[in-house]
């Protein structure tokens, strides 16, 4: 959240200690809210990904009663979960180069819509073929508003305040993580059904905030440069994301952090009750310290981190952070230690995640922002859809330190490349994606 000292112009003499400073100027060391949270259309935006993560997290402690209720087993719950990611993985560059041709704004309402619409089948669904509809529908309208949001933001902050921004909608997307499965579980104690209601109610209540305080940030000539179809943009874009090209490298760690992340919390409550004995209750107290931790970094402190030090520095530090702490896990032995180490890394890995989202619109043009952005979100999901996979099968067959073993490896592995692959060359920045 960036913060700035205000210059108060005063037009007669201020006392102080006895003495009159001159009219004219008088500065006040005063901490007040940056520029960026006085402008409806970045509230609008956060408000958005705040939203949707509240979407996705409330369904979590509700969905395996709600589909179990309809007599779904533990293969059909875990498709259920996976078919979200699924959805997000093939629709959302498409989603965002479509922002990129007809502008963000009606992307976003349309994806706003749509993500109303799917909570609103939750909730009347009374088979499993409805709610896997229902989720479907979820990950692919969900993945219209994200990319598109992000590529806004892009488009209205330049690059001194890009990582502001950024951190901003990490902000709001962390706080709607937090905020979700509380809400959710909440709301189901009085009906099943109730969360899923109440969650159509506050998508609809932003869309109409979104259509009335979210102007088009793309003009005309912005739009009209968009020769090249949305598959033929994707196609020539697949070609320059190879490992050695710096686009392309940030997308292959984009995944391997996913992956890593979805290692540890598909396997956490299994690990903890293996290792230290500890319910759900525990479980949802990690997370939490967690969650509070991030948005209490993302919100004062990454912004002006990123400027200070640059994109990379963070991404760095926070391969590092996250590959030791996910090893300090293995040597926890109480609650206090456990919440000391979850808030900690949330904490110090809290800017990596922004300073990639940042990075990648910096060195793409104007043209290709929502294209990047929903690549990026392609490649999340991709590490969201084989992570619990990969992190259960580890847990069975190895034992349960097995998926910490294998995260942190390939926070080291990423730490590694990154040596190389983020010494970029500034020609490279904001090179269009394609050429006619």
């Amino acid at each position: 959240m960036p913060w700035d000292i205000r210059l108060l112009v005063i037009e007669h003499p201020v006392p102080l200690h006895g003495k009159e400073i001159p009219a004219a100027e008088f500065y006040v060391g005063a901490m007040m809210l940056g520029r960026m949270l006085r402008r409806p259309a970045v509230i609008v935006l956060c408000s958005i990904n705040l939203v949707i993560m509240i979407g996705y997290g409330l369904i979590m402690p509700v969905l395996p009663f709600y589909a179990g209720s309809m007599g779904a087993n533990g293969t059909q719950l875990g498709l259920l979960f996976a078919s979200y990611s699924m959805t997000q993985f093939l629709l959302s560059p498409y989603w965002g180069r479509f922002s990129d041709r007809s502008g963000r704004r009606p992307v976003i309402l349309w994806g706003l819509l749509g993500f109303a619409l799917t909570f609103l089948l939750f909730g009347l669904a009374n088979n499993l073929l409805l709610l896997f509809i229902a989720r479907l529908l979820g990950g692919g309208l969900s993945c219209a508003a994200i990319p598109a949001s992000m590529a806004y933001m892009a488009d209205v902050t330049d690059e001194s305040e890009r990582g502001d921004g950024m951190a901003l909608m990490g902000t709001s997307a962390g706080l709607g993580i937090v905020l979700g499965p509380i809400i959710g579980g909440y709301l189901a104690e009085v009906s099943i059904e109730l969360p899923f209601f109440v969650a159509t109610g506050i998508t609809l209540l932003i869309a109409v905030a979104a259509f009335f305080f979210l102007p088009e940030s793309l003009d005309d000539d912005s739009r009209n440069k968009q020769i090249l179809s949305p598959a033929a943009k994707l196609k020539n874009f697949g070609r320059r994301s190879q490992l050695a090209e710096p686009l392309g490298f940030l997308l292959i760690l984009t995944l391997a952090i996913n992956f890593a992340s979805a290692n540890l919390e598909s396997t956490f409550g299994l690990f903890l009750e293996a290792r230290l004995g500890f319910g759900g209750r525990e479980v949802g107290l990690a997370f939490t310290v967690a969650g509070v931790a991030m948005v209490l970094a993302q919100g004062f402190i990454v912004g002006p981190m990123i400027k200070r030090f640059g994109e990379e520095s963070l991404i760095v530090l926070g391969l590092v952070f996250s590959a030791t702490s996910y090893l300090f896990l293995l040597i926890a032995q109480n609650l206090a230690g456990l919440l000391l180490i979850m808030g900690t890394m949330a904490f110090l890995t809290s800017g990596m995640r922004p300073a990639m989202s940042t990075l990648f619109s910096k060195r793409t043009s104007a043209q290709d922002q929502g294209l990047i952005q929903g690549e990026q979100n392609r490649y999340a999901a991709l590490g969201r859809i084989v992570g619990p996979f990969t992190g259960g099968l580890l847990f069975d067959v190895a034992g349960s330190a097995s998926p910490y073993i294998f995260g942190a490896l390939i926070y080291f592995g990423g730490l590694i490349a990154s040596t190389k692959y983020l010494n970029w060359r500034k020609p490279q920045i904001g090179v269009p994606l394609s050429t006619d």
